[in-house]
Order: structure tokens, then C-alpha cells, then sequence
């Protein structure tokens, strides 16, 4: 069973740290440093990718189910995962 909770509170954290620029003021690279930690952390607290980056996950053009960037996105999902 997933951390819905846990999951929300991480996709709150990416609103806020975006909404304060800070993404803008580290880079993409660490920008993207910073989300393969948090989804790190979600893991490990048995949080869900999706929930994490519901609505958000074409603002950093991470797929939600496999966590790969820079793919071609459609609805927070890569072409190779929306075809599952």
C-alpha cells in the first residue's frame, strides 16, 4: 500500500521550491540531482512516483513511471510507458 500522504507532502515541496525559483537559481542539472533524491526519499518511505509528481511531471519532463528525463511526454508519461 502506498504513502499517499507522503507522496502528496513531496509534490508540495517540489510546488514550493518551484514557486520560490529555486530551480531556476540551481540549474537543470542539480534541479534533476535534486528530484532523483526525492524520488529517493519517496522510495524508501514507500511513496508514490506518480502522486509525487502529479501535475509536474512535464514541468521537469520526468515520467512518472519510469523516472527517465528528457523522453517525449504526453500526460506526465513517456511514449515507451503510455504504451503499457
Amino acid at each position: 500500500m502506498s504513502n499517499h500522504a507522503g507522496s502528496y507532502m513531496l509534490n508540495s515541496v517540489l510546488n514550493s521550491a518551484a514557486e520560490l525559483g529555486i530551480f531556476e537559481k540551481i540549474g537543470k542539472e542539480d534541479t534533476r540531482a535534486f528530484l532523483k533524491k526525492i524520488f529517493g526519499i519517496g522510495s524508501h518511505y514507500d511513496c508514490n512516483p506518480g502522486e509525487i509528481l502529479e501535475d509536474i511531471a512535464e514541468d521537469y519532463n520526468v515520467c512518472y513511471c519510469c523516472l527517465k528525463f528528457d523522453r517525449p511526454m504526453q500526460n506526465g508519461l513517456c511514449n515507451e510507458c503510455e504504451s503499457f
